[in-house]
């Protein structure tokens, strides 16, 4: 009898989740349309230029690895500090 009222319980939970859901979607879809002119409307051009911010500012903070890449600079030769106190 406890396991009849539980699935109800919990059915009914879920179908009223499943309806505010939906005001949820439309209230995204209304920000999505007011977007930045700095957005991309693409994902995958919008995910590629996050990727790319990221490493450039890792890169910035390893002068090992731009030199591993090849990027010539004015860190260009430098080593890493691996100490502590330059974590």
């Amino acid at each position: 009898m406890n396991r009849i009222i539980l699935l109800f319980a919990s059915t009914a939970l879920l179908s009223a989740c499943s309806a505010q859901q939906g005001d949820v979607t439309s209230a995204g879809t209304a920000a999505a349309a007011t977007q930045t002119s700095k957005e991309t409307a693409d994902p995958n051009t919008a995910l590629a230029e996050f990727f790319e911010e990221i490493d450039r500012q890792e890169l910035a903070l390893s002068p090992t690895s731009k030199s591993f890449r090849g990027v010539r600079d004015a860190d260009y030769g430098k080593l890493d500090n691996p100490s502590d106190d330059a974590a």
